[in-house]
């Protein structure tokens, strides 16, 4: 094979070597920057997300926000929110975009056993993910969570759509852990999710967050 040959089969190689890396990419998630959601939103600064309840007499109780330490009320790190909603709540997006995951997860050895989670992509750096939590370690109730989740995976939401209804087996236990992932260079980050709230919002969950006997803030950032 002359010069030229070899020149054009390199080229080939590389051109059907980087599709298939590029496939492989999209197929693992690993690929994101190509992500955009047309004109169903807007997309490039998230400041008005909101709470994952349509009403707030659907709380029953708060026990758990956001904290990188256990120098917080509740005593523990947590990277997100944790909403403890009454049986049979609805359940609404807090933010638009697309449902890119609707996943399952099993806690061997735990009363929390059985999770179903929703994860939705607002834009190329950007999810919010709601776990279900029903604490139960009943096989049947974790089937029955997943029937009662109304998306799919592909779908897109606007804020305040219908994702499904929470099913609650345990409420001492039972609830939604709401957090948010934001892609910064390659760090994968669990801020916390008020940086990205509307103020009415911002108000909205306070209020909630007062009913139920916590004064302090919402995020705790050490």
């Amino acid at each position: 094979m002359n010069k030229k040959g070899i020149f054009s089969f390199l080229v080939i190689f590389a051109i059907i070597f980087g599709g298939i890396l590029i496939i492989g990419a999209f197929q693992n998630g690993d690929i994101e920057i190509f992500f955009d959601p047309g004109e169903r939103y807007q997309q490039e600064n998230l400041n008005y997300m909101g709470v994952i309840y349509e009403d707030r007499g659907d709380i029953f109780d708060f026990r758990g926000g956001y904290s990188d330490s256990d120098q917080c009320p509740w005593g523990f790190p947590h990277d997100g929110i944790d909403f403890f909603l009454n049986n049979g709540s609805n359940v609404i997006a807090a933010a638009p975009g697309q449902i890119t995951e609707i996943g399952t997860r099993i806690n061997e050895g735990s009363d929390n056993k059985y999770w179903v989670n929703i994860n939705i992509r607002f834009n190329s750096t950007f999810e919010h993910s709601y776990n279900f939590e029903s604490w139960t370690t009943n096989a049947d109730d974790w089937e029955h969570q997943q029937s009662l989740i109304n998306v799919s995976v592909g779908d897109w939401v606007q804020k305040g759509d219908f994702l499904g209804k929470f099913l609650s087996i345990d409420p001492n236990g039972a609830h939604i852990h709401f957090d948010v992932h934001h892609k910064i260079g390659n760090e994968n980050l669990k801020p916390c999710p008020l940086n990205y709230y509307g103020l009415t919002d911002i108000t909205e969950i306070s209020e909630m967050v007062l009913e139920h006997g916590y004064t302090d803030l919402l995020c705790y950032i050490s």
